[in-house]
């Protein structure tokens, strides 16, 4: 599946947790409001973003901005993609922070848009959870499931699952 050049999304916006990485060790971190130095528990945890994901990202890059739509405290989103792709430039990066409703509410996404001058049709979300699928639903934006997630929620659509981050390039036309 790849889509069509007319729909080629110039936006590309990633839920970050069990999508970007597996994180359902920090779980407990990422909803504080007081910022913590996670340096540590990185290293303790040994957490890593998913095989492919950083070549993938830095090829979409090249072709569409990248924009982060979390449900977690900003002070953590930025850590963790600090540490994990310091070479990304994602902007924008929307958290529970910069919203009343958090997904499947579509303000988050709808505030993603807004910040990056973009309608519905021209962004996908890329996201591994029932909440995310539901939020872009809401918001009039595509939806790929996250396959390569070990957390995945998200309903069995045909079309909609994308096995891995490099199959995620070819699907959004950067290979």
């Amino acid at each position: 599946m790849r889509f069509l050049e007319p729909e080629l999304p110039v936006i590309a916006l990633f839920d970050l947790d069990d999508t970007l990485a597996s994180t359902g060790m920090l779980s407990e971190h990422r909803h504080n409001k007081v910022a913590l130095d996670l340096e540590e528990v990185f290293r303790v945890e040994h957490v890593s973003a998913y095989s492919g994901m950083g070549d993938a990202l830095a090829s979409l890059e090249q072709c569409m901005t990248l924009g982060i739509v979390t449900n977690s405290a900003r002070w953590y989103a930025e850590q963790l993609l600090k540490n994990l792709f310091p070479y990304i430039a994602f902007d924008p990066i929307v958290t529970y922070d910069d919203v009343s409703h958090l997904k499947p509410d579509p303000e988050s996404l709808s505030l993603a848009m807004r910040l990056a001058h973009c309608r519905p049709e021209g962004a996908v979300f890329i996201g591994n959870s029932l909440c995310d699928h539901q939020a872009a639903g809401a918001a009039g934006v595509r939806f790929l499931g996250a396959g390569w997630s070990d957390d995945r929620s998200y309903p069995a659509v045909e079309g909609v699952e994308v096995d891995t981050p490099a199959a995620l390039v070819n699907i959004l036309g950067a290979s």
